[in-house]
């Protein structure tokens, strides 16, 4: 049975709809806010430990059958912890041959909850290699930057243009596993508010540990942007998790690297919100990409981030060192790419 919560949200999501007016409530015990918004992305999203525990916005008047499924995730997952995101529903009903990514959490050793998404190629079995940890950036979480297709790639395999970096790996036999950091995606922020570099490179070794403990033993580790950053620091400190490593656009340019080693302790985050002029700005090439591919990247990162992470200890990515790596490592890089060398 709902709690009173559960169906005030979808009370209010009902008369948003109605009303076509944005609405917004909030819930002193537990500081949880809901807000309802015609002209926004959707998202949902209640987290125990979160300032913010309640978060959900749409673009445009729901189906009868999305709103169902919206009710159907509340109920299974509880208003106390609901971290399905209907977002990541409403990124698939259109993705063509894309299947929607499997959910598992993993509860670190300081108890907090980590959603992995994860996908396995038919004919994957538990323990079979290749299995690859794929991790984020600074900014937008799993679902956008790894599981985002964009179009329908033709179902004879023809083609996979389009298709997510998840489906492309698994097309090739590879099951993908990808971690949401703390603050991001479907991972609540920690009970600090805050990230940290070092914090999250234990959260890997929390994932990796967990599937090595059924059977998943030593993936490959691919790290993007900042998240290479912490991939390459991981290599360093537990090189016998992995089997080898793939930096793709790590950040590695002394001259943008300006570490605050400021004390968190009593800090309250910030509370910005990440717009869609936020998403773009990450296209840093004119042309690179074209407008309905910017476009749906922006959706589905707002959708998934709709508040930017607060990250901490900056001087904690100074840790990164490449010639310490020793790991069996592949670099990828982008030649007009101003975030990283050729150095690496």
């Amino acid at each position: 049975e709902m709690s009173d919560r559960t169906k005030l949200c979808l009370f209010a999501l009902l008369l948003s709809l109605i009303s076509q007016h944005s609405l917004c409530f909030l819930f002193p015990g537990s500081k949880a806010i809901f807000t309802a918004s015609p002209s926004r992305s959707m998202s949902l999203r209640i987290s125990r430990r979160s300032r913010f525990g309640v978060f959900c916005q749409h673009s445009e008047p729901l189906s009868t059958d999305t709103l169902e499924r919206v009710k159907e995730d509340i109920q299974v997952e509880g208003s106390g912890n609901l971290k399905t995101l209907a977002c990541n529903k409403l990124q698939h009903e259109n993705a063509g041959n894309s299947i929607e990514p499997h959910a598992l959490d993993v509860i670190t050793r300081d108890k907090h909850r980590l959603r992995v998404w994860y996908k396995s190629p038919e004919s994957a079995t538990v323990g079979s290699p290749p299995v690859c940890l794929l991790l984020h950036g600074r900014t937008w979480s799993s679902i956008p930057v790894w599981d985002l297709q964009v179009g329908e790639p033709p179902r004879d395999g023809s083609s996979l243009f389009g298709a997510s970096t998840m489906d492309l790996l698994v097309s090739k036999g590879i099951a993908a596993y990808a971690v949401d950091l703390r603050g991001m995606g479907a991972t609540s922020r920690d009970i600090s508010g805050w990230t940290t570099p070092a914090q999250s490179v234990e959260d890997v070794r929390d994932v990796i540990d967990f599937l090595a403990e059924r059977g998943i033993l030593r993936p490959v580790l691919i790290g993007w942007s900042q998240g290479a950053l912490i991939a390459q620091i991981f290599a360093q400190k537990y090189p016998s998790k992995i089997s080898s490593l793939v930096l793709y656009g790590s950040i590695y340019n002394p001259d943008l690297m300006n570490p605050s080693p400021e004390p968190l302790v009593g800090q309250e985050p910030p509370y910005v919100l990440n717009t869609m002029e936020s998403a773009m700005e990450d296209w840093t090439v004119p042309g690179l990409i074209d407008a309905e591919a910017a476009r749906a990247f922006g959706t589905v990162a707002l959708c998934s981030d709709p508040r930017k992470v607060s990250w901490g200890r900056w001087e904690e990515l100074l840790l990164a060192d490449p010639g310490a790596v020793r790991t069996p490592t592949l670099v990828v890089y982008g030649e007009k790419d101003g975030y990283t060398s050729p150095a690496l």
